[in-house]
């Protein structure tokens, strides 16, 4: 096992972030289906974040190699550009 990676406020995120585009956009979503059928989804998704947040449930990302060094010492890679940074262009 190269490295194993632990998503669960990721996860919890996410669905937050799902939560909050249904919110959005329900007026819409409400001339597609059933008042019902918004409600639920509106629970399910509100539901379901609140074990990754607070901490009863959680999702693993495993990075299996046959390689040590397949995967890089830090998740750097992953955050870049950070959030507010600008990033120059290389020069034509």
């Amino acid at each position: 096992m190269a490295d194993t990676e632990c998503w669960r406020l990721h996860h919890s995120y996410t669905l937050r972030h799902w939560f909050n585009r249904f919110i959005e956009n329900e007026d819409h979503m409400r001339s597609l289906y059933d008042v019902r059928v918004v409600r639920l989804w509106l629970f399910y998704l509100a539901a379901c974040e609140q074990p990754f947040w607070y901490g009863r449930q959680a999702v693993f990302q495993a990075h299996p190699s046959l390689n040590n060094d397949a995967v890089p010492l830090t998740r750097n890679w992953l955050y870049w550009p950070a959030p507010g940074v600008a990033v120059r262009r290389a020069a034509k």
